[in-house]
């Protein structure tokens, strides 16, 4: 980074974001604020949506006490909306929370399956957080301007994978070409979005005039893993004999209200959202590197 941005860049460490205070320092000066970190490991631990919660205030409140600050970002979830479920109807809309996961997260649990648990608990996080986050900005009325984005399964290659490893979404195409197909259980037919339209929807949010008080879903089309090795064998026929076959009970079949997102983008020089070809040859031609 500091190679390409020179004196433009510079780091501001926060050793511990659900800390008092944590984001006191790494505000000063800055006009601009996108808050993308949350914790992904998964854990069943309930604690995560209380801290996840306190981080995001916490980074509000920081905020609202540096006259720079013009705007803040925060990244969501689509876990924040709703459980998607392959071959079930659902819409996604400005208004949708996923309020069904906080009531799940307060129920008992026996120990088993702590991976389905962890995504209760992660899914607990994001909405309870976001919904705090408005809520937080309604009640103190801050100088700045809100808005969150809301990805969807993100597609591309990854930056710096021998500093950072192959990390998130990345890692399970990865898994994937490895034959090891079971994780595709934990993740289903959904809908993606290019990793660099996701980055563009934050810059847009925190730059565009006229996005305030908003939700922009980082959702950019359908798409199953049948259609991703498709995709792979027409683009990379010398792969074709390494490629597993992936049965899916069910597809996607919801609908999102994604058009302002569309808007953003356009306002930004873009068409539009990148293609489920784009995304998937730009991450499996680097795993083709």
């Amino acid at each position: 980074m500091p190679s390409y941005f020179g004196p433009n860049f510079s780091l501001a460490e926060v050793p511990d974001i659900h800390a008092d205070n944590a984001f006191s320092e790494a505000v000063k000066g800055v006009d601009g604020i996108a808050h993308v970190a949350a914790s992904l490991d998964m854990s069943p631990d309930p604690t995560i949506i209380d801290r996840t919660v306190k981080s995001t205030i916490g980074l509000l409140e920081a905020a609202s006490k540096e006259p720079t600050v013009k705007r803040v970002v925060l990244t969501s979830s689509a876990n924040a909306c709703l459980d998607q479920i392959a071959g079930t109807p659902y819409k996604i809309t400005a208004e949708s929370y996923n309020v069904g996961s906080i009531e799940k997260s307060k129920q008992a649990w026996n120990g088993e399956d702590p991976m389905r648990r962890g995504k209760i608990i992660y899914a607990a996080s994001k909405t309870l957080s976001e919904m705090k986050a408005f809520e937080w900005v309604r009640d103190n009325k801050p100088s700045f301007i809100f808005n969150t984005v809301i990805p969807n399964f993100n597609m591309g290659a990854p930056v710096a994978p021998d500093k950072l490893g192959f990390g998130s979404n990345s890692a399970i195409l990865a898994a994937l070409l490895r034959d090891q197909s079971s994780l595709l259980a934990l993740f289903g037919s959904e809908w993606y979005v290019h990793v660099g339209d996701n980055a563009l929807l934050h810059l847009g949010a925190l730059t565009v005039e006229d996005v305030q008080n908003e939700r922009l879903f980082a959702f950019a089309g359908r798409f199953s893993w049948g259609a991703v090795l498709e995709i792979i064998r027409r683009r990379f026929p010398e792969k074709e004999g390494s490629l597993p076959a992936v049965h899916e009970a069910a597809i996607d079949i919801g609908e999102v209200e994604n058009h302002r997102s569309v808007e953003v983008l356009q306002k930004l020089g873009k068409d539009g959202f990148k293609s489920l070809e784009f995304a998937v040859v730009d991450l499996r031609g680097y795993h083709c590197r």
